[in-house]
């Protein structure tokens, strides 16, 4: 896998703005935030296998939201699988 997002290039408060536009340009828009960190950190990898796009997400924790507009703005039809190694992870969808 090849390293395509890191946080770590730019300096700490312009960090959450740099990943909010690199996401939305390799998955969708949505609104990022840190949870109980003073800076946001976090790097991207990514790989392909076949048609199958591979990537792996690393950071520090934050939350991420889609708002209806965003969904409407940019609705990729696309299938994301999470695997999580480490930490936890909450989804939810409708409220």
């Amino acid at each position: 896998m090849t390293s395509v997002l890191d946080t770590r290039s730019v300096p700490p408060a312009e960090r959450r703005d740099y990943w909010s536009a690199g996401i939305a340009e390799r998955f969708f828009p949505m609104h990022v935030e840190s949870v109980g960190a003073p800076s946001f950190e976090a790097r991207l990898a990514s790989g392909q296998v076949g048609p199958v796009r591979v990537q792996s997400i690393q950071g520090l924790a934050h939350r991420v939201a889609r708002t209806q507009r965003m969904i409407a703005t940019a609705d990729p039809e696309c299938i994301l699988l999470y695997l999580m190694t480490r930490g936890t992870i909450h989804i939810e969808q409708d409220d």
